[in-house]
């Protein structure tokens, strides 16, 4: 029988059984360390906090069996062997570019896409890629695992590409930094019970073929967000791929997923980009900085295309981060305004509590 991720698996922790926390982050990301194994899945909230090897709870992910009848229909009868014989990776820049060459160190064979094809001359010239896909794709059916790795404005045309393929593949995944989109995209396409969304937080502000590297993933976080049939074996082979490369997979839905990383990670890129600008708009050049100011506008040297695409995907998240530290804002500049010396540091010890608190685990 196929064994599917359902939403009962990945479903929120009861009221009050998380650590102490803003009450509106553990809402929006259902973030909750002390939440226990349901139906023989580890559930996101399990592992969000504290992301695990844990072969226990490794094995209870693959092992699940629960259905709900209210997910749509997929069933599966592919053989949960971990063992991977063919890799397509689309687009080989900075994580599918890493994600070729780690494959190849482990002696996995990878056909790669890319659109730029000085990029695909590159990877075939060091050896990455044991050969290129044509711009329709076809080739990438006989493959075992398919990676998007791809802007996220990009990767639904592509999964569509992949659907109208005969694929034989166990396991498709992509790479992008939002997931909600994704996961519904291969839901409406009939392929919910393969796909599984992957987020590895092993980004850079440099971007490209070019900041490729061996080992990019090793002990990096790996964010998995199965769709909601997902087949319990192309979870199983989710975990199993990024920890091969060294990584450390965590379950998260989707939505969760896209409420917590618009706080911890598109918002800081936002910031970043709006000092830069504040900055340049005073004159102000990065050479001119301290270490604190080049480590606080690092981002704003990520890539413009990718960064776009990101955040309109996530804009509704995004938004609401936004308004939050733009009420800080407003409240430092109201206590500046005023000299109001008190205000002023307890927004400082605030802050640096928080910093120490991070800094001590």
């Amino acid at each position: 029988m196929s064994r599917h991720i359902t939403p009962g698996s990945l479903s929120a922790p009861p009221p009050g059984s998380g650590a102490a926390r803003p009450a509106d982050f553990v809402a929006r990301t259902g973030a909750d360390p002390r939440n226990t194994t349901k139906h023989g899945v580890v559930p996101t909230t399990a592992l969000l906090d504290g992301a695990t090897n844990d072969h226990t709870a490794r094995a209870s992910a693959a092992s699940g069996s629960a259905t709900d009848p209210a997910a749509p229909s997929c069933t599966s009868t592919r053989d949960a062997s971990p063992s991977i014989g063919t890799v397509v990776v689309i687009g080989l820049g900075l994580i599918g570019g890493s994600v070729a060459r780690d494959l190849v160190a482990n002696g996995i064979r990878v056909i790669g896409h890319d659109r730029d094809q000085d990029t695909v001359a590159a990877a075939v010239g060091a050896g990455m890629i044991a050969g290129a896909l044509s711009d329709d794709l076809s080739g990438a059916e006989a493959a075992d695992v398919v990676i998007l790795a791809t802007p996220v404005d990009q990767s639904p045309a592509l999964l569509a590409a992949l659907a109208a393929l005969s694929t034989s593949a166990r396991l498709i995944m992509d790479v992008g930094s939002t997931k909600r989109s994704m996961v519904d995209a291969a839901t409406a396409l009939g392929l919910a019970s393969l796909f599984v969304g992957a987020h590895p937080l092993a980004g850079d502000h440099r971007w490209g073929w070019a900041a490729s590297r061996s080992n990019l993933f090793q002990g990096a976080r790996v964010y998995l967000c199965p769709t909601h049939c997902s087949d319990a074996d192309a979870v199983a082979l989710a975990r199993s791929f990024w920890e091969m490369l060294g990584a450390v997979t965590v379950l998260l839905d989707a939505t969760r997923h896209d409420a917590l990383l618009a706080c911890s990670s598109h918002l800081p890129q936002l910031t970043a980009t709006a000092l830069a600008l504040t900055l340049a708009e005073h004159g102000v050049k990065r050479t001119q900085l301290g270490s604190g100011g080049r480590d606080m506008t690092r981002l704003a040297g990520s890539s413009p295309v990718l960064w776009t695409a990101i955040t309109r995907d996530n804009a509704g998240e995004l938004e609401a981060a936004l308004d939050s530290l733009m009420g800080k804002l407003g409240e430092m500049r109201t206590a500046l305004r005023g000299g109001d010396r008190d205000q002023l540091l307890a927004r400082f010890q605030a802050g640096w509590e928080w910093f120490t608190e991070a800094a001590t685990g």
